[in-house]
């Protein structure tokens, strides 16, 4: 383990004090590189307690472990936190798991876990977690040790949660029975709209399919949030639930038009050449 220079230890003691003393200005600590280990980590919690104008948190490259993962997930569900960046640190899985009970009434939005040592083991705390959390709406476990047991588990939590929009397996183990199950519940979950599977074992044909579903998801979010007054279906296929959410937007605004393979985009262009594409 790296030591702290002399330079790191006085920056991280001044950040420290910021933050003890609750300074409304300071919304966002930034402790990157700074060779921090638990006992750091532990210290760091100990000045955000009380703290209540912290938004955003950052611990990526350091040296972090299971116990200061427990110190920050301790802060993270009792905080006003909305951004926390955990990557390359060494959580490992008991880190992941301490970190997942912490979701419960916590209000964080963005957490990145990347290149952690985690395991099945600890996605599927993060699974069982995401089945009742309403806030986290961005999640990363790019670069670690996730395989098929966890994806499963990732996935089927989806059936459950409809605020996760971002989710990032980018670079672990998943083959195709993890790539299958998002698959299959891409074809009912329409929040999800950024899904990363490269560098896995997940073919070719299963990720093209996942892709369709994510572009058919962009293009519903941005009609329901109104930010468009069209949506083009024509390349893409529409289960069941997805033409339910449909015809549920289309309820609560009759002007929506719907492009389908009968009513091609290039006639409704022609046809009325004030609306905007999506």
């Amino acid at each position: 383990m790296t030591k702290m220079t002399p330079e790191q230890k006085i920056r991280f003691l001044k950040i420290c004090s910021q933050l003890k003393e609750n300074n409304p200005k300071m919304e966002w600590a930034d402790l990157r590189f700074l060779s921090l280990g638990d006992d750091e980590a532990v210290h760091l919690t100990q000045s955000l307690a009380g703290n209540t104008t912290l938004r955003a948190l950052d611990l990526s490259n350091n040296q972090i472990g299971e116990i200061g993962a427990k110190a920050v997930a301790d802060f993270v569900k009792n905080s006003s936190l909305k951004k926390l960046n955990f990557a390359s640190n060494r959580l490992g899985n008991e880190g992941a798991l301490a970190l997942a009970r912490s979701l419960k009434g916590s209000s964080l939005q963005e957490l990145c876990l990347g290149d952690n040592q985690i395991g099945d083991m600890g996605v599927n705390a993060f699974a069982e977690a995401l089945k009742q959390n309403t806030s986290l709406t961005w999640l990363s476990f790019h670069g670690n040790q996730v395989g098929d047991n966890g994806a499963v588990a990732l996935a089927n939590s989806l059936n459950q949660n409809k605020t996760l929009t971002l989710l990032s397996l980018f670079h672990n183990k998943v083959g195709e029975q993890g790539g299958q199950a998002f698959v299959k519940v891409l074809d009912q979950n329409v929040a999800i709209q950024e899904l990363f599977l490269q560098k896995n074992n997940v073919s070719e044909n299963a990720q093209a399919t996942i892709e369709q579903q994510l572009k058919l998801n962009r293009r519903l979010a941005r009609v329901s949030g109104g930010q468009a007054a069209m949506i083009d279906i024509s390349d893409v296929e529409v289960g069941a639930t997805k033409q339910q959410f449909l015809t549920e937007l289309r309820t609560k605004n009759p002007r929506l038009i719907v492009l389908d393979a009968e009513n091609s985009l290039r006639t409704r262009v022609v046809a009325t050449p004030h609306c905007r594409c999506i």
